[in-house]
C-alpha cells in the first residue's frame, strides 16, 4: 500500500510540474499580446471562424486543427522572428 502512495506522489509531483513550469516562449510577451489579439479577431466573432473555416486545408480539418491552433502556430513564428531580428536567443515553445 505505501507503494502506492508513493507512486502517487511521484507521479502528482510530475503533473504539476508540467502546469506550474510553461516554456519560456509561452510567457514572452510579444508572443502572449499576439496569441491574445489573434483569438479575438479572428476566433472570437462568427466571421472570424467562418474564414477560418474556409482557409482550412483537408488535413487541418481531419486532424482537427482549431483556429486557436493557428493563431499559436503564427504567433509563434512571429516571436521567432522577432527575436531573430533584435539577436536574441530563440526560446522554446509549447
Amino acid at each position: 500500500m505505501i507503494i502506492y502512495d508513493i507512486l502517487f506522489l511521484i507521479l502528482f509531483y510530475f503533473s504539476l510540474n508540467q502546469i506550474i513550469f510553461a516554456s519560456s516562449g509561452d510567457k514572452h510577451y510579444l508572443y502572449r499580446a499576439c496569441l491574445n489579439h489573434c483569438k479575438q479577431i479572428n476566433c472570437s466573432t462568427s466571421l472570424g471562424l467562418q474564414d477560418f473555416h474556409k482557409k482550412q486545408t483537408f488535413f487541418e480539418y481531419i486532424f482537427q486543427w482549431s483556429c486557436q491552433d493557428e493563431c499559436s502556430y503564427q504567433c509563434m513564428w512571429k516571436t521567432v522572428d522577432d527575436m531573430q531580428v533584435n539577436g536574441h536567443s530563440i526560446e522554446q515553445f509549447h
